[in-house]
C-alpha cells in the first residue's frame, strides 16, 4: 500500500517527478490521508483512496473512479502486500 514504507517512498518520488499521485491502501486510512496531506502541503497533487487490492471488482471500480476524477492513468505501481493463498 501507499501509506507507509516502500509504497510511500515510491509515491513521494513520483510526486517529485511531476505526477499526480493517487494513493491506494486497504487499511489504516489515517496513514494514507497523512501522506496525501503531506504531499499536498509540499505543493504536490495527491489523492487518497481506500481499496482492497485482492478484490477485482473493487479495483476495477477504483480505476474507473480515478480516471473520471483525475484523468487517464499513465503509470501504475503495484505495491500490494497480500497473502491470497493459492
Amino acid at each position: 500500500g501507499a501509506g507507509s514504507g516502500i509504497g510511500a517512498g515510491i509515491a513521494r518520488r513520483f510526486a517529485r517527478g511531476g505526477y499526480t499521485v493517487c494513493l491506494v491502501r486497504r487499511g489504516d486510512e489515517a496513514k494514507l490521508k497523512a501522506l496525501a496531506n503531506d504531499l499536498e502541503g509540499q505543493g504536490f497533487p495527491a489523492r487518497a483512496y481506500m481499496c482492497d487490492g485482492t478484490d477485482e471488482q473493487a479495483v476495477l471500480a477504483l480505476v474507473d473512479g480515478i480516471e473520471r476524477e483525475v484523468g487517464p492513468i499513465e503509470v501504475a505501481v503495484c505495491n500490494l502486500g497480500a497473502n491470497v493463498g493459492h
